[in-house]
């Protein structure tokens, strides 16, 4: 019998997709339970990883494994390089969860340009004057500026077009033609299409070329009414320099949903502004996303133990004679 093991609970739809198969068994280890992952994972024919590190290590102790499946589409948490030393694919879950981190993207958005938590905050306190305080903004005819045209940035893209907004995109992977066919106006200059921004909006990869892709030098070319919104990975920014011009009002707001340390260390700075939306790696986490994304999961699964895994949603595909 084949074993399918979850680090982390899988959910309701992706478990009762594997008990529909009768020679596969589904075990679960909690998260952050590594004794009980090594011990799991010797005889694992599949195995399918949340947020939590799936490091050499454990990969070394894998002597069974036909395929590592992320659920979501981020990766920086696995060990690619040794997945692939040992020719095992990583399958991610695609597109399952691009409409959910698009619409909680347009969310920060729009809880910042109008004002969302301090018109609650002074409703419930009885500041009825602060309408008179004229401080928000509509997004339409606003600058948009897409870093990382991929999945969900192509997404961010149609409902922000819905919105009336000028979109940019900048993305040095995917061609100006593509771009253009993808809903946006390509750019070649990012510190260039920072200047001119109302709102950069981050959706690139944790890669060596990204990290903190938005830094001192960055910041400083932000207009002051502009919004920086990362949905995507914390390390595409530097988190000290983003407190020191939100300080120093080089920037009218931030929408934060991801940080470089999960949970978050020592960020009582960052949590002391009040014209920051926080949400704790929540864009991708809504019912019917984490019901599609088990789903997908499970079906990886069980294609790798058949022979039959789709290269398309492998993050390696050259294990499988694919490039």
């Amino acid at each position: 019998m084949a074993k399918v093991l979850a680090y982390g609970p899988l959910g309701t739809p992706g478990t009762q997709v594997l008990e529909l198969r009768s020679d596969i068994e589904l075990v679960t280890v909690a998260v952050a339970d590594l004794n009980a992952l090594h011990h799991e994972v010797a005889s694992a024919q599949a195995v399918i990883a949340r947020y939590l590190p799936f490091d050499r290590e454990t990969i070394k102790l894998a002597q069974h494994l036909k395929v590592v499946v992320r659920v979501g589409v981020g990766f920086d948490n696995i060990d690619v390089d040794a997945l692939t030393e040992r020719g095992i694919p990583l399958a991610t879950v695609g597109d399952a969860n691009s409409t959910t981190v698009a619409e909680h993207t347009l969310y920060l958005m729009l809880a910042l340009a109008k004002k969302g938590i301090n018109c609650d905050q002074a409703s419930r306190t009885g500041n009825w004057k602060y309408r008179e305080n004229l401080n928000t903004f509509e997004l339409w005819k606003k600058t948009l500026l897409i870093v990382g045209l991929g999945r969900i940035g192509r997404k961010v893209a149609e409902r922000c077009a819905a919105f009336g907004m000028h979109i940019l995109a900048y993305d040095p992977y995917i061609s100006s033609d593509e771009i253009i066919r993808r809903g946006a106006n390509p750019v070649e200059d990012l510190n260039n299409a920072i200047a001119k921004s109302d709102i950069v909006s981050l959706h690139a990869p944790a890669t060596s070329d990204t990290y903190q892709i938005i830094n001192n030098s960055r910041l400083q070319l932000f207009k002051n009414s502009a919004l920086l919104i990362n949905t995507a990975r914390g390390s595409l920014v530097d988190e000290t320099a983003l407190c020191d011009a939100l300080h120093a009002g080089q920037l009218a707001g931030a929408g934060i949903d991801v940080f470089t340390t999960e949970p978050p260390c020592h960020q009582e700075r960052l949590f002391s502004f009040n014209n920051v939306v926080i949400s704790p790696h929540t864009a991708g986490l809504t019912e019917e996303c984490i019901s599609r994304m088990g789903i997908i999961c499970a079906n990886h699964a069980i294609a790798a133990i058949d022979g039959c895994l789709d290269y398309t949603y492998v993050v390696n595909p050259e294990v499988l004679g694919q490039k």
